[in-house]
């Protein structure tokens, strides 16, 4: 995760987005921007790049929707189900809607500040101190996808064991998963896995095509059909629509790799990538809760019949898009871990050599995970060890996934989504100038409804 000093401010006029330089130096490349920061991937299975500043504005909505489908829409159906049909779609379509908003104030934020990261902007805005707390919520919500990880894997790959033998029991299953992934998350760059992101996505729209045609092979569910639920179950659902929105860190090096890197353009390549994750949700949540009613599973694959050849396809598919994603979530949580190390060993000693390092390191890569690369093996062990050790114990005592998507959805989700972006463009808004015009001060109102919300 990137960790420079706050730089002198810049003044610029008072209504106009000011662009990060385009210079070769401080743009990320595809083959570094899983290495770069630990805001690629936080908490879903995938990430983004498209190119150094090459980026088109169809490549760059289908890498934001890659990083916003994620684990989330296993849970689509089960969510609909409980909130009911018509405000199920409600939520679909305004949390997509607000998730633009968001985005487009993340990237306001960012471009004012010059920054090519999600937590590099938090640093200039609000100094180490903020941008050390948000590693800490970082760390919250990728655990919440190693946690979901585990989960996931246990309930995919269970049921083909004979019921009453050891290797049936989902925590042996759990186990045999961290020996497995031990070896990909001691990776100290993720490269080697940056073809994950094509992968998951084809997992997952083979999931919604199962889903899909499974209606019409299987026909409408006998149950009544639930319009809008009255218990409590109907707020449960929001966090979890939330959570699968999710893709405001991936956003910036999405942004940043833009060949016209303008906010107008950014603007188009959210709404697109919105639009696609809004029908795939849409799709999956529908016609999944109309197949199965009331018996919709938290992971609606569990709901399909294990000996059909098409669902152990996609049992194994998801699977393995799971497994081969945990490393990048993974080197997150381990990125967020060693900056508020770093920040607590080494605040009382600017000048130490590491230090003086990390200042000097190429601005085409992220000084912090230059360091992180310079961390010693043992070290590393230790830290993958006990990520995978912690989501293991978690997992194992935890029923579903629905849990652990609710809790995530509703405490990092909202606050990295919303919150964060909010107070970090008006901060800098207020900076730059006093004067504003009637657009901007019409967008801070809106902004200011959008921290609430969150």
């Amino acid at each position: 995760m990137a960790y420079h000093p706050p730089v002198p401010e810049k003044e610029y006029p008072s209504f106009v987005v000011a662009q990060p330089q385009t210079n070769e130096d401080n743009l990320p490349s595809s083959k570094t921007n899983m290495t770069t920061s630990a805001d690629e991937d936080a908490g879903h299975v995938g990430g983004s790049g498209s190119g150094s500043g090459e980026g088109l504005v169809l490549g760059s909505a289908f890498n934001l929707a890659s990083a916003a489908v994620g684990l989330g829409i296993l849970s689509l159906s089960s969510t609909v189900s409980n909130a009911g049909l018509l405000f199920a779609g409600f939520l679909f379509v305004a949390m997509a809607m607000i998730t633009i908003f968001s985005l487009d104030v993340l990237i306001d934020a960012v471009s004012m500040c010059g920054s090519f990261s999600y937590q590099d902007a938090v640093l200039k805005t609000f100094g180490d101190r903020f941008s050390t707390a948000t590693g800490g919520i970082m760390i919250w919500h990728s655990m919440g996808s190693n946690i979901s990880s585990f989960i996931i894997i246990a309930d995919l790959v269970t049921p083909f064991f004979s019921q009453g033998t050891y290797l049936a029991e989902r925590w042996v299953v759990m186990m045999m998963a961290l020996i497995l992934l031990m070896p990909l998350c001691l990776l100290r760059k993720m490269n080697s896995l940056r073809h994950v992101s094509g992968v998951a996505i084809f997992s997952f729209l083979y999931m919604a095509s199962l889903v899909i045609i499974s209606f019409f092979v299987k026909g409408r569910t006998s149950d009544p059909i639930k319009l809008v639920a009255n218990d409590w179950h109907l707020i449960r659902s929001v966090p979890i629509i939330v959570y699968a929105y999710t893709c405001h860190t991936q956003a910036v090096p999405v942004y940043a790799e833009l060949k016209d890197k303008t906010t107008r353009t950014m603007y188009k390549v959210t709404w697109a990538s919105m639009s696609m994750s809004f029908f795939l949700y849409f799709l999956v949540g529908v016609f999944g809760y109309l197949t199965f009613g009331n018996a919709t599973n938290g992971n609606v694959l569990l709901n399909y019949p294990t000996n059909e050849a098409q669902v152990i396809v996609a049992r194994i598919l998801i699977s393995g898009a799971v497994i081969f994603g945990y490393p990048m979530s993974s080197w997150v949580t381990r990125n967020s871990f060693e900056q508020i190390l770093f920040y607590f060993t080494r605040r009382g000693n600017r000048k130490s050599t590491q230090y003086s390092k990390l200042l000097t390191e190429d601005q085409g890569k992220s000084g912090f995970a230059a360091m992180s690369e310079n961390v010693s093996w043992i070290q590393n062990l230790i830290e993958i060890s006990v990520i995978l050790g912690i989501s293991v114990l978690i997992a194992i005592s935890v029923p579903g996934i629905t849990i652990v998507f609710s809790i995530v959805g509703s405490t990092s989700s909202v606050t990295l989504n919303f919150i964060i972006p909010g107070i970090m463009y008006i901060k800098l808004l207020n900076r730059k100038s006093t004067y504003q015009e009637l657009r901007i001060r019409v967008k801070k109102i809106c902004v200011y409804a959008l921290i609430g919300f969150g």
